[in-house]
């Protein structure tokens, strides 16, 4: 009767460890994947002449992955400040063009980006595809200014 009661609170503390060790590994990989995203620093790029700056962001990471058709969020704002869509130095920005070109090799992408405007100062450019490794320039034209940003592809 005793041996048979020790294998029983043997078995539920067994029980507990295996629930404590994945509450554990979630919250390491919680924690790291935390730490991922508060390394990844906003940057804008000035639109030149202006007080309006821009910032992209790939969807769903913060890289471009070679060879697959991605999708860009792109916010207008006021150079220097968390702008609302509504603020009056963002009047009249439109995000007009978008293209991805590798100079070293004379060429740009394989597909037509489409714009889709979200609201007056947010958009998604849907059909983005870097195919080769190497340097491109992300051109992005707003109300007929350029602004061009450097991206590594590896």
């Amino acid at each position: 009767m005793q041996v048979t009661r020790i294998l029983i609170d043997v078995s539920g503390v067994l029980r507990s460890l295996k629930k404590l060790s994945t509450f554990f590994i979630a919250l390491i990989v919680f924690g790291f994947s935390a730490i991922g995203s508060a390394a990844q620093a906003v940057v804008e790029y000035p639109v030149p002449g202006t007080a309006v700056s821009l910032v992209y962001s790939v969807q769903g990471g913060g890289a471009f992955n070679l060879d697959s058709i991605q999708k860009l969020d792109v916010k207008l704002l006021a150079k220097g400040a968390k702008a609302s869509a509504g603020d009056f130095a963002l009047r009249g920005f439109v995000l007009e063009g978008f293209d991805a070109r590798m100079p070293e090799h004379n060429h740009g992408m394989i597909t037509k980006p489409i714009i889709q405007k979200k609201s007056d100062a947010e958009y998604t450019i849907d059909g983005v595809k870097l195919h080769m490794a190497g340097k491109w320039v992300l051109e992005f034209k707003v109300s007929g200014k350029s602004v061009k940003v450097p991206v590594e592809i590896k």
